[in-house]
């Protein structure tokens, strides 16, 4: 019999068998701590952290559950990427800017706004002979859950969030970042895409919106790493790669 679903110290634990089952398909050993479950394995060959965290979303303390997979594509990312479905991911949307990028199917270009650095990017991600399972292992991560898929210079991120989290769930953002890494590493390098080098004489971009810095800032305290307050507190704590400040 299933254990009762109970909140520990900032754990959500109702998932605990969904995580060790998956664990297990996965060659992996599940680790909880105060604030995650979280599941560490490798993704065509790269470090991969799947983990369930608490995030607060509001100055009243109300909080939400984000399951988030992170691939390290540190050296090897063809650039930026961003998917998210249309009218769900409202707060964040706004900072984006006008582009929305087609990749010519009706109904996943209706459903979903694209941003890629470089524009091309997006056409080589998803015009290879793996279309239709990217396109589906991607749909497949729920609408309603507001699921975001983020490529950065460090490495892609696949966040959702759900009131339970279900192996299938779990199983779903797994396809998905494999999927997705998969398509990214087989990507063509871009011969214009020039990374950036944080710098502290501008007020940069925000790395988990892309959009610039103004305003208010939020920096983490472990890696300075500048963040807009609410694309921190969507998150859940710092975006860059392996730093898990919260």
């Amino acid at each position: 019999m299933d254990p009762e679903p109970s909140v520990e110290a900032g754990v959500y634990t109702s998932g605990v068998d969904a995580w060790t089952a998956l664990g297990r398909a996965l060659g992996a050993s599940p680790l909880s701590s105060d604030d995650c479950s979280r599941l560490e394995f490798d993704i065509a060959g790269r470090p991969a952290v799947l983990e369930e965290i608490w995030v607060a979303f509001n100055d009243d303390n109300n909080r939400a559950k984000t399951s988030r997979l992170r691939v390290d594509l540190r050296g090897v990312s063809p650039g930026t990427l961003k998917i998210y479905p249309e009218g769900v991911f409202f707060p964040i949307a706004r900072l984006f800017g006008a582009q929305d990028l087609r990749i010519g199917d009706r109904l996943f270009d209706a459903l979903y706004v694209i941003k890629a650095t470089p524009a091309s990017l997006a056409a080589d991600v998803f015009g290879g002979p793996r279309r239709a399972r990217l396109i589906e292992t991607v749909r497949a991560l729920g609408r309603y859950m507001s699921p975001v898929v983020d490529l950065t210079r460090d490495g892609l991120q696949i966040r959702t969030s759900e009131f339970e989290a279900s192996r299938s769930l779990l199983e779903r953002i797994v396809a998905a970042g494999t999927e997705l890494t998969a398509a990214l590493l087989e990507a063509r390098p871009s011969s214009v895409l020039i990374w950036d080098e944080p710098s502290a004489a501008g007020p940069g971009r925000c790395p988990v919106c892309g959009s610039p810095l103004h305003g208010e800032v939020t920096h983490c305290r472990k890696c300075r790493t500048p963040h807009h307050p609410e694309c921190w507190r969507y998150a859940g704590g710092c975006s860059t790669y392996a730093c898990g400040q919260r």
